[in-house]
């Protein structure tokens, strides 16, 4: 995935936000197959332009409104993964083979897998 990170091409909305319209709308006709992009480009200046009036976008998240969807991702997501033993298959094999594995440091892997993994999450809703 990194290496795929690395020679992917930036993606349209990326490229709007940026301020590169140019190259943005080039990589958009690219994808598309098509130069016929005009509704398109022209909603991601839209929503570009609309995300951009946004003031403070992670306090707004710790509004009222928003405390569902925190409670879901903070708790619902380790859970399931409890559930489904993922973290244990995945951590196991993955610290075990670096020889990480000493009292409480899997947990501690974990932990910072997760972070590093919401945020690269939402740093990609972000771009597209």
């Amino acid at each position: 995935m990194s290496v795929g990170a690395i020679l992917l091409p930036e993606t349209p909305n990326s490229l709007v936000e940026q301020e590169k319209l140019e190259e943005g709308r080039k990589i958009l006709e690219e994808v598309r197959g098509t130069t016929n992009v005009d509704a398109e480009f022209a909603d991601l200046i839209d929503a570009s332009n609309e995300a951009k009036a946004i003031k403070n976008p992670f306090r707004n998240l710790l509004r009222r409104k928003n405390r569902p969807q925190l409670i879901i991702g903070a708790l619902g997501i380790p859970v399931f993964q409890q559930l489904t033993g993922m973290n244990s298959i995945y951590s196991s094999v993955v610290l075990s083979s670096s020889k990480a594995w000493v009292l409480g440091q899997e947990h501690l892997f974990i932990h910072l897998s997760l972070l590093v993994g919401h945020f690269l999450l939402a740093r990609s809703r972000q771009w597209d």
